[in-house]
């Protein structure tokens, strides 16, 4: 009977340290998904995973930002997540971490997903590569943490630049061009 009690509490214990563990790992689906979330849906779905909400900061130049943390401990985490809006309501999410494997899951979903590397610079300090896909432009940093010998990963996933078509590029020289002459008029009157 006593060993069925220690096999159960250790079952019991070892998936509660499992599950915990789980819930500060986004995947490159999750954080994507939270792009789309309004800011009380990501609340709500990050408080499921044992996240804290730490600030929703007033907005700054028109950008508001609001940041939870995993597993806090005074001013250091296990992971953090911030997430940016504009006045365009165009959001970027930026994903720190410590934990390679959620990095290694996370780069074979950027090849699995279409992201293709479209650069990796090397500092003396940090490695950052860019990836893209048809909607998203996707920053990857690894540097060291400032407080001991380990390595903090960042993601910032961010909406694709797009390019302008041709007939908005015309459009666009076109009406710099009328403005120009009528600058041009108004100015030749005084």
């Amino acid at each position: 009977m006593k060993l069925k009690i220690k096999i159960s509490f250790w079952i019991c214990s070892f998936c509660l340290i499992s599950c915990n563990l789980l819930g500060q790992n986004l995947s490159l689906n999750e954080l994507l998904n939270l792009r789309k979330m309004s800011f009380e849906d990501a609340n709500q779905y990050l408080g499921n995973r044992n996240w804290a909400f730490i600030a929703l900061d007033e907005p700054v130049f028109g950008v508001k930002q609001i940041s939870w943390a995993y597993g806090k401990n005074e001013d250091v985490a296990i992971s953090w997540l911030s997430i940016y809006t504009n006045f365009n309501m165009d959001k970027l999410i930026r994903y720190q971490t410590q934990n390679v494997k959620t990095i290694n899951n996370l780069k074979r979903k950027l090849k699995e997903s279409g992201f293709k590397n479209k650069e990796t610079n090397f500092t003396e300090n940090q490695v950052q590569s860019l990836y893209y896909n048809n909607s998203y432009e996707l920053k990857l940093l690894s540097e060291p943490t400032e407080y001991d010998n380990t390595t903090k990963y960042i993601i910032e996933i961010n909406r694709k630049p797009r390019k302008p078509s041709l007939s908005e590029i015309k459009k666009a020289e076109e009406k710099r061009r009328l403005d120009s002459i009528e600058w041009a008029r108004r100015n030749s009157s005084n």
